[in-house]
């Protein structure tokens, strides 16, 4: 319904749009009620890809029958569609649903193993993802002031409250909390211990202006 909308409305682009994917497999799809086959999503990523707009997912891994070669397709799905974010759930029985009812549940250990490894794999796709963003311009709203680090931080317009990553960035001076603005990205490992889902970036109003000339906002 949304990429209808979307080929409706040319001028409409949102920040990010959520596919809820939950499994890359038909099959396993049937046990949470999946409306879409897997072949629905994989379109609209493409869609959204050749827009430019984010893309983010969750992931339920150790579904009922969910089997080692399951599971490799769903790496290797989560490699191919590169998605900017997903979130990665183990799947726990919940009384009076259908997928509890299902013999072929997976021990924990192999859901454990599974995640860590799924993870992995998406943090290397955000970092990939965040260093395209390297020496671009973010618009960022401010949240609070890292006083261990020295950097302000606060959310791009396609971070979730509470759910996705933050952005660091310094400043020459005092930013005020809620403040939105424009800052350069510089991601930088060095300058924090995990940088694959979060951005690094600079903020001064000293130097030349943004490429917007209505905005009293600049970037080093």
């Amino acid at each position: 319904a949304v990429l209808d909308i979307l080929e409706k409305y040319s001028k409409i682009t949102p920040v990010w749009v959520e596919l809820g994917l939950q499994t890359a497999k038909d099959k396993t799809a049937v046990y949470i009620n999946r409306c879409y086959p897997t072949s629905v999503y994989i379109e609209a990523a493409k869609k959204l890809t050749e827009r430019n707009i984010p893309f983010v997912t969750h992931i339920i891994l150790g579904l009922p029958g969910e089997t080692e070669e399951d599971f490799c397709e769903l790496a290797e799905f989560i490699k191919t569609e590169r998605f900017d974010r997903a979130g990665v759930f183990k799947y726990s029985k919940e009384e009076d649903t259908p997928a509890a009812e299902f013999d072929s549940q997976i021990d924990e250990d192999i859901k454990e193993k599974r995640y860590n490894a799924l993870m992995e794999l998406q943090q290397r796709i955000s970092l990939e993802n965040n260093q395209k963003k390297i020496s671009t311009i973010q618009e960022v709203i401010t949240e609070g002031y890292d006083e261990d680090n020295f950097m302000y931080f606060g959310r791009s317009r396609a971070d979730s409250i509470g759910v996705d990553s933050l952005v660091y960035f310094a400043a020459e001076d005092e930013v005020a909390l809620g403040e939105n603005i424009r800052i350069y990205a510089n991601l930088s490992p060095n300058a924090t211990g995990s940088v694959s889902f979060s951005m690094i970036g600079y903020f001064s109003p000293r130097n030349k202006p943004v490429s917007d000339s209505k905005s009293s906002w600049y970037i080093a």
